[in-house]
């Protein structure tokens, strides 16, 4: 089975999560949504390029990079106290990412918005008041703009 992150030290200070399930220039957008909502980050430098984006955040008092080039999208910390910043991030993303591993609250799979659809069915969202959708296995599952946050698809158990 394919990692969904791979944890990469790049020297003994430089630490890099390669965000392999999230490629995209969209998926960018997505894990940014997802450090501000979920992980209380605030922005402190956007660079937006033709072929690349770095945004840095502040997030528990260190500072945390989100990188996309073609590539595709990566964190990166820089010494100890942001590697275990890094760490956490990196452990709730996997959960999250992971539409084959139950999700602890609910024993069902979740998946980001702008990923394929890991199981044909019904899904709900948080961020969409309007109910459940049904999706077929490979199918894009749509990004909901609202003032929730990232858009993270839930498997509903009433099918």
């Amino acid at each position: 089975m394919k990692k969904s992150i791979v944890v990469t030290m790049m020297s003994a200070d430089v630490m890099e999560a390669d965000i392999v399930a999230i490629q995209d220039w969209e998926g960018f957008d997505t894990l940014a949504s997802y450090l501000e909502s979920q992980r209380a980050a605030q922005p402190i430098e956007k660079l937006d390029g033709p072929e690349s984006r770095i945004w840095k955040f502040q997030i528990d008092g260190s500072v945390i990079a989100l990188h996309n080039n073609p590539d595709g999208n990566y964190l990166k910390a820089v010494g100890p106290k942001s590697h275990e910043v890094l760490k956490a991030i990196v452990a709730d993303l996997e959960t999250r990412l992971d539409g084959d591993t139950p999700s602890a609250d609910t024993g069902a799979p979740r998946t980001f918005a702008n990923q394929p659809c890991p199981r044909e069915g019904n899904w709900f969202t948080p961020a969409d008041p309007e109910g459940q959708r049904h999706f077929k296995v490979g199918e894009i599952m749509p990004e909901v703009k609202s003032d929730y946050g990232a858009t993270i698809w839930q498997w509903a158990e009433k099918q």
